[in-house]
């Protein structure tokens, strides 16, 4: 009986080990972004000249991003990703913001406010699907849907940050305080990659029209939302566009908590 028993707990031994690695695995990638997204906004604010409170709360405005990308990470329960391939799209989301935010500042001066909103939704979104068609299409971790609900919340949280670094330089506070209470990019991301994942896998069981199909819905939704959003921002303030704003903030953050929620309960492998 005893060498049973033995058996029995270096089988537990061994289960305990493999969960304690795969949450340490789970959780790295997002620990690392939010030390990244602290410091380069803590350093930005210093380097810039920016007053210590505003610094600050500069910072506290990336704590909701940071929450919502480990509730998806957390979600992700059945294979986490590698580490090495959510770091490597966080940058690549950071980086790729820096030719946007010109585009933003160069058509500033379009006399059409609509068709600076139109190109701005456009361009920011279209830039985040590229990173995620080149990076993770192939990529051999990517076989379950909801893998494209992580990659897609993980790009758009660089771009993120990024985009609140840059407004922090340019002296834009009040600006990426209103936009940056709610993690308006990660939640586009949430909808962009959960019809990108459904795209993969129709691609996987060579359903190519429908992939085709889902791949367009993967970046016009989230071009939707975000210009929606812009028009919002953009409107002059009164009562009526601050409910209307308000309204649309609550309703687009409980809808993102819900989704990833569904999204990962009806997760499957391609």
């Amino acid at each position: 009986m005893e060498p049973i028993r033995t058996e029995e707990n270096e089988i537990e031994n061994e289960i305990v080990k493999e969960h304690e690695v795969s949450l340490f695995v789970r959780y790295l990638p997002v620990v690392i972004i939010a030390v990244i997204a602290f410091g380069a906004i803590v350093c930005a604010g210093v380097f810039m000249g920016r007053e210590a409170v505003m610094t600050a709360a500069m910072a506290a405005t990336a704590i909701p991003a940071v929450i919502l990308l480990a509730y998806i990470y957390h979600s992700d329960s059945i294979e986490p990703e590698p580490p090495g391939l959510l770091f490597a799209l966080f940058l690549l989301g950071l980086f790729v913001s820096l030719p946007v935010m010109g585009l933003r500042w160069g058509i500033r001066h379009i006399p059409s406010a609509t068709a600076v909103i139109v190109l701005i939704a456009i361009s920011e979104e279209l830039c985040k699907y590229l990173v995620l068609r080149l990076i993770t299409w192939k990529h051999s971790a990517f076989n379950y849907r909801f893998d494209g609900v992580v990659y897609g919340a993980t790009v758009a949280i660089g771009f993120e940050i990024a985009e609140a670094v840059l407004y922090l330089s340019s002296g834009m506070d009040r600006a990426i305080l209103s936009r940056s209470v709610i993690p308006v990019h990660c939640i586009f991301g949430i909808y962009m990659g959960f019809f990108y994942g459904q795209a993969r896998a129709k691609a996987h069981h060579g359903e190519k029209g429908d992939a085709v199909f889902m791949e367009i819905v993967s970046v016009i939704f989230p071009i939707v939302l975000h210009y929606t959003y812009e028009m919002l921002t953009s409107r002059p303030r009164s009562i009526t566009t601050t409910v209307l704003f308000v309204v649309f903030i609550i309703a687009l953050n409980a809808a993102a908590w819900i989704s990833v929620h569904r999204f990962a309960k009806e997760d499957s492998e391609f």
